[in-house]
């Protein structure tokens, strides 16, 4: 069986696209549903053997600049992951002033048309 690596962009519009094809209410509803979202980027994130960040990780932002993990954790109403990082060199954030981020953001890939001379293939890397 052969993978195939999606963008989070190409996700969505995959799945816009299978709400567009699916005449079934039951399957189409489905797609509509958040949890099975969830579960389907997710999935994606296996079959895409990213490694899920992990506390004292250093990772490098494609603008430069390198970020250290403090945790993934989830958000409290919608169980999202979350990904909380700070600055190493305390320009943009702190360990006391943290940024947190959606870990499906900071998973995905450089928007290429908006940053055609990017030179990582991913938002953040280790």
């Amino acid at each position: 069986m052969k993978t195939i690596n999606l963008t989070d962009e190409e996700l969505e519009m995959l799945q816009d696209n299978l709400l567009c094809i699916i005449d079934d209410e039951e399957n189409n509803n489905l797609l509509r549903d958040e949890d099975y979202l969830k579960e389907l980027r997710a999935l994606y994130r296996k079959v895409s053997s990213r490694e899920i960040p992990s506390p004292s990780q250093i990772f490098r932002h494609f603008k430069g600049g390198y970020y250290k993990i403090i945790a993934v954790g989830h958000h409290s109403e919608t169980g999202e992951k979350m990904v909380v990082y700070y600055d190493l060199s305390g320009e943009n954030s702190t360990i006391d002033n943290p940024c947190i981020r959606p870990l499906d953001m900071f998973m995905s890939e450089v928007d290429r048309n908006k940053y055609p001379d990017a030179e990582q293939k991913y938002r953040f890397e280790r």
